[in-house]
């Protein structure tokens, strides 16, 4: 599976930050559920209050499939290039 792209981008601010936050507690309890495997990454930009980048490593988006579908990710062609972002830690 490739690595994906998530864009939050809402109107309210507090919608984007809950949206994100649920994303981020989804994605921990798959980690955590898979044994916290070293490849499970999670990268995040904040772009303003009320948009927000991840990109899932392709291990990550193997674990949290399901997950992933009810925030319309996007395949990415190549490992995307990951300067100003942060690692989730979990």
């Amino acid at each position: 599976m490739p690595w994906q792209k998530i864009v939050i981008s809402k109107n309210e601010e507090s919608i984007a930050i809950a949206s994100g936050n649920a994303l981020g507690e989804k994605l921990s309890k798959a980690y955590r559920d898979e044994g916290a495997p070293d490849d499970f990454e999670v990268w995040h930009l904040k772009m303003s209050n009320a948009d927000h980048i991840f990109y899932i490593s392709p291990r990550a988006s193997e674990v949290a499939a399901a997950v992933l579908t009810g925030y319309r990710p996007k395949a990415c062609q190549d490992k995307p290039l990951l300067d100003g972002f942060k690692r989730v830690q979990f």
